[in-house]
């Protein structure tokens, strides 16, 4: 009988010590999944960069070709065209597409061909392309904010989108993003942001229309000239977005203000970047359907390019948010090429 217990006890130690080791490794195996997620989490790097018309104006397909092999080097895949024309009086005063009808153009009116260089260079490289409208200097003073004004921005946007789009779609389809609406939209005490809505609504209508269906995407702005709080943030973008109904495939990309809004590299700064991006992201939880992404400002308060500590922690409060995207403005003009630009530079190549 004491053998028959022995037997037992040896038999139900065993069996504890068995049943302890199958615990150890499921502990392992959760703690190990944790630690690689918490290693993923919030890891979303910059690819998507500006360049404005101005830069690039007279540059050759080769010139792209150099500019967008110099960008992919630094992780950029996709290459945003900010404003196709310039707009004045209700005229073009100066445009990068070939083709549009001359009767909408001003007496002084410059041309190029930069567009069509920079989507053959695209489709070589397979660089995705998001193709930015047309501006008015008209916009920065708010009297303009009219009814009769914005429809007649919005008109003419239609007609250059739907121009681009009937001249290039067709052979760049598979690098061609979008649009980027160029008109900067900032935080303000201002009631201004429902006649932005109202603008882009019409934009947005007016190209489904005529069977252009592409996705839009807007950066607003944090300006510094409005010390607003975050519930005044949050308001701007819900005034905006029950006048705008931006879709599941659109995207609002606001800017974090690093640059724009004079912020410098502090933790009342930085407090006042997460302020902004939450009111922002949350209006597009609350009241849109589109993405969110996040732009983030490679220049300083001076105008320079800025330091990249500030680089680093701009990337690690753009991912509290979990955007779908990180967009910069931008190395094509602060890094690439650029005097100042190696600091930039030296952090998109870790």
């Amino acid at each position: 009988m004491r053998r028959f217990f022995d037997f037992f006890f040896f038999i139900k130690e065993k069996a504890k010590h068995f049943l302890l080791i199958l615990l150890c490794l499921s502990l392992s195996s959760v703690i190990f999944s944790c630690k690689s997620t918490e290693d993923t989490e919030g890891t979303e790097k910059v690819t998507v960069d500006f360049i404005q018309s101005w830069l690039c104006a007279d540059w050759s397909v080769s010139d792209f070709d150099t500019h967008l092999s110099a960008l992919s080097e630094y992780g950029i895949d996709t290459l945003i065209f900010q404003s196709s024309a310039k707009y004045s009086e209700g005229k073009i005063e100066s445009c990068s597409v070939l083709g549009m009808d001359s009767g909408l153009f001003s007496d002084s009116c410059e041309t190029n061909n930069s567009l069509e260089n920079f989507l053959i260079s695209a489709k070589n490289q397979d660089f995705k392309v998001i193709i930015g409208l047309g501006f008015d200097d008209g916009w920065w003073d708010p009297v303009n904010y009219t009814q009769e004004v914005t429809e007649g921005w919005a008109t003419m946007d239609t007609l250059l989108a739907n121009h681009i789009f009937e001249t290039y779609y067709d052979d760049y389809e598979e690098i061609i993003w979008g649009w980027y609406w160029p008109w900067e939209m900032y935080t303000s005490d201002q009631d201004f942001s429902k006649a932005w809505g109202k603008m882009l609504d019409i934009t947005i209508n007016s190209m489904e229309n005529e069977g252009n269906n592409l996705p839009i995407m807007v950066s607003p702005y944090h300006s510094s000239y409005y010390s607003v709080s975050k519930a005044r943030m949050y308001q701007v973008w819900k005034d905006f977005f029950s006048e705008c109904n931006l879709r599941e495939k659109d995207v609002f990309c606001p800017q974090d203000g690093f640059g724009g809004g004079d912020f410098d590299f502090n933790k009342e700064d930085e407090d006042m970047v997460v302020a902004h991006l939450s009111a922002a992201n949350e209006a597009v939880r609350d009241f849109s359907s589109c993405s969110f992404w996040v732009n983030i400002e490679l220049f300083s308060k001076e105008g320079d390019s800025c330091n990249k500590e500030r680089i680093k922690q701009q990337i690690r409060i753009a991912n509290l948010f979990s955007p779908q995207r990180i967009a910069c403005f931008s190395l094509s003009h602060y890094a690439i090429s650029h005097p100042f630009g190696e600091e930039i530079m030296s952090v998109f190549s870790l």
